[in-house]
């Protein structure tokens, strides 16, 4: 293998890659068709991922790169010598690997070809390989938007499901801090869009739009109708990209504040994918976003201005044991639930056991601080959600959002003295009054969308929070709050 690699590496002669994927617009499109450049250089894409076996000569990559576009070429496993002669025939700027089935052997190749661009597909159970120096891409991730009902078991009274993945982005840049939060999923069956499914075109938007404002990034690929109209010139294909790029703009202007902590005071212990995704999930749906701590890197939390920690189904090291105590004791509020019903507590006997007679939880005081103990492992996480909320008390929660079930947000700061809030509605234009409230005093509020020039919006105190009100709201919008009057 390794002499086979060095051959390879022999074989490139390119610069080295200048784009940063996690911060530009990459495309992905089912082959390598002229049609698509001048299409992608208008929401100016830096990168286009095609199947390699559709690049047929040096033209497509050459028109591409004039407008600013370099293209990749995806390959199943790792990429054989004949690959690599197609990089360099073809004028290819990188190599996209999907099933890669070996770490070890993606971080050699990408070693030994440095002048690629490698990237690597990672299914939720590869999300751990360390595949530097390529760029690790989650393959997973749900299609955004409102689930489809199950007519036979849903109610006339439940709240929407909605599809969204802005805590697949906080969990990869809490576990991973060392590379890009990138994910790859597109609109197919393992996306929850099978062929009988359509998807409106604005979903597009939804989700690079989730992606950008919690940090990450999202190889954007078109439903196969929307593709399809927009090279047919269909008028509400082309208005809808005409709208996204639009969206681009707006996300990229506040890249910055996208990049930086969110506003967030609670966090969220993770082991791996399966024990945290739904815990995270569920509290984004409740607009909690809540950062993510691995349980092997858990640093000193009290004064970290978190209020609530969450350590369900994990195991940490002795001292971040020490330092979530110390949280508890400092006056912060410990949220723990065990691995297994019959398992070893880490937490005894500093934190007292159940007493007789008591539910499956309780609450125990430690120092200055509280501490819920779950009785049993987490089963139902969208209960462990609320929970989270009960345990923030009386004192004002980061973001609320009543009247619209479907609409989504996160705060980010940006400054001392300014915020971002940014709103996402999943559920198509919402014609009611929603009434938001941000925690902290802020006195200046303006709107930011796409295609509009910001616009005030009215902040009225309540408390140690501020409220806001909208009669109209759709798509991505961005508040930026300004404390003092």
């Amino acid at each position: 293998m390794c002499c086979r690699l060095v051959m390879l590496a022999m074989l490139i002669v390119l610069p080295s890659f200048p784009v940063d994927l996690a911060r530009v617009v990459v495309t992905r499109w089912p082959g390598a068709d002229p049609r698509a450049i001048p299409l992608l250089a208008q929401i100016r894409a830096r990168a286009l991922l095609v199947p390699m076996d559709t690049v047929k000569t040096p033209d497509f990559a050459e028109a591409c790169r004039a407008d600013g576009i370099a293209v990749i070429g995806v390959v199943p496993g790792i990429p054989s010598l004949e690959d690599v002669h197609l990089v360099t025939r073809f004028g290819l700027s990188g190599i996209a690997i999907e099933n890669p089935g070996d770490a070890r052997a993606v971080s050699e190749f990408s070693r030994s070809n440095p002048g690629l661009a490698v990237l690597v597909f990672l299914k939720a159970e590869q999300l751990g390989w360390d595949v530097s120096p390529a760029t690790a891409v989650f393959s997973g991730g749900n299609w955004p938007g409102i689930h489809p009902l199950d007519v036979g078991s849903a109610g006339a009274s439940e709240k929407p499901w909605v599809d969204a993945n802005a805590y697949l982005y906080a969990y990869l840049r809490g576990m991973y801090p060392g590379r890009a939060a990138m994910a790859g999923y597109q609109a197919n069956k393992d996306s929850g869009v099978p062929p009988e499914r359509s998807v409106p075109y604005s979903s597009v938007d939804l989700a690079i739009a989730e992606a950008r404002a919690a940090g990450g990034n999202w190889i954007i690929s078109l439903p196969d109708l929307y593709r399809e109209g927009l090279l047919k010139g269909d008028a509400r294909a082309t208005a809808a990209w005409n709208r996204l790029a639009r969206t681009l703009e707006l996300l990229a202007a506040n890249q910055k504040a996208f990049d930086g902590a969110t506003a967030a005071t609670t966090a969220i212990i993770g082991r791996d994918w399966d024990q945290a995704y739904e815990l995270l999930n569920m509290s984004y749906r409740n607009n909690l976003f809540p950062k993510v701590i691995p349980e092997d890197r858990i640093g000193p939390l009290a004064g970290s201005g978190l209020r609530v920690v969450a350590a369900a189904s994990v195991s940490p090291k002795r001292d971040g044991q020490s330092h979530l105590l110390g949280f508890a004791k400092a006056g912060g509020t410990l949220v723990l639930a065990p691995i297994e019903t019959a398992g070893e507590r880490w937490w005894s006997p500093t934190v007292p056991a159940k007493p007789p007679a008591e539910k499956d939880q309780h609450w125990a005081k430690l120092g200055a601080g509280r501490v819920l103990v779950y009785l049993d492992p987490v089963i139902d996480p969208s209960e462990f959600a609320l929970d989270l909320i009960d345990a923030i008390g009386n004192k004002p929660r980061d973001l609320r959002i009543w009247n619209a079930s479907a609409v989504l947000g996160m705060v980010h700061h940006i400054d001392q003295k300014r915020s971002l809030l940014t709103l996402i509605n999943y559920g198509g234009t919402h014609r009611d009054i929603v009434m938001i409230r941000v925690a902290g005093s802020f006195g200046k509020a303006r709107l930011h969308r796409s295609g509009s020039p910001p616009s005030p919006v009215e902040v009225k105190d309540r408390g140690g929070m501020s409220e806001l009100t909208f009669q109209v709201l759709e798509g991505v919008a961005l508040i930026e709050l300004e404390r003092g009057g």
